[in-house]
């Protein structure tokens, strides 16, 4: 799996992901759903995308870690094992 941060590419997107939950939930602290260009604004002054920083960047699993070992089949030794 590949994690990324947003970017003002994506505000079409998250709009349209976030306004049904803005709209039809109390799990947001908003009222209005932000239309495009507020979620572009918020995305592009985000500090992930300011300069110098890196927006694009990944997330692995270390070999050692694998979903049969977060299941945890046995729970005999520490965690950090």
């Amino acid at each position: 799996m590949i994690l990324r941060f947003a970017t003002v590419r994506d505000a079409e997107a998250l709009a349209a992901i976030y306004a049904p939950i803005v709209e039809s939930t109390m799990i947001s602290f908003e009222v209005l759903a932000p239309d495009v260009d507020e979620m572009r604004a918020r995305i592009g002054t985000h500090p992930a995308n300011k300069r110098g920083s890196s927006p694009n960047r990944t997330a692995r699993l270390p070999a050692t870690r694998t979903p049969a070992h977060f299941a945890g089949a046995s729970r005999t030794g520490s965690a950090l094992k």
